[in-house]
């Protein structure tokens, strides 16, 4: 007599697995997405960080005062044309982090709405997936209860007697009487 409580408890509990790893996978989805928008983050930060024009000028006025100071001590022509030609490269070096920095905030800033947009509809399809889940796993525990009745009627012979009625009623837990708007055995 319990067999239909039986496939159907199996059915919900089956179904409650499934829908719990897809909620863990979209979970693990909307992680990877979190993290590489993070790395984005950190990559525009860093590259507008370099690309500052006040960080740019104070690492140019290191340089000329660099090369002061190698002006200062220089002995020679010789010296004095190197401490000119390290300051000049350094300059260069100064220029192309900049450049590269710039070209690295313009990427990142193109990428960003795309990047946000997936964190955003990941983290909707996440908790869609979680709420499943736990509907899911409510009809689980609502089958085995009602499994669990059935079999307990039938172990105790309540099937088998007809008491009051009670062979034919099959119970329904709190939890889903309250949302039909039945009253529980």
């Amino acid at each position: 007599p319990c067999a239909p409580a039986r496939v159907a408890a199996q059915d919900a509990c089956s179904l409650a697995d499934r829908m719990n790893a897809l909620a863990l996978a979209s979970l693990e989805r909307l992680r990877e997405v979190r993290r590489a928008y993070d790395e984005h983050v950190g990559r525009r930060q860093k590259a507008a960080e370099a690309a500052d024009p006040r960080a740019v000028r104070a690492a140019k006025d290191e340089a000329q005062a660099a090369f002061r100071r190698g002006r200062l001590a220089a002995g020679d022509r010789g010296a004095l044309e190197a401490a000119a030609g390290e300051w000049l490269r350094e300059i260069d070096r100064i220029n192309a982090r900049t450049r590269e920095a710039v070209r690295i905030v313009e990427r990142e800033d193109a990428a960003e709405a795309a990047k946000l947009q997936a964190v955003d509809r990941l983290g909707i399809e996440a908790d869609g997936a979680r709420i499943a889940a736990e509907s899911a796993a409510e009809a689980c525990r609502n089958a085995r209860i009602t499994l669990a009745s059935c079999e307990e009627h039938e172990r105790i012979g309540v099937a088998q007697t007809g008491l009051a009625g009670a062979a034919g009623a099959t119970l329904v837990p709190a939890t889903v009487a309250a949302r039909i708007g039945t009253p529980a055995p």
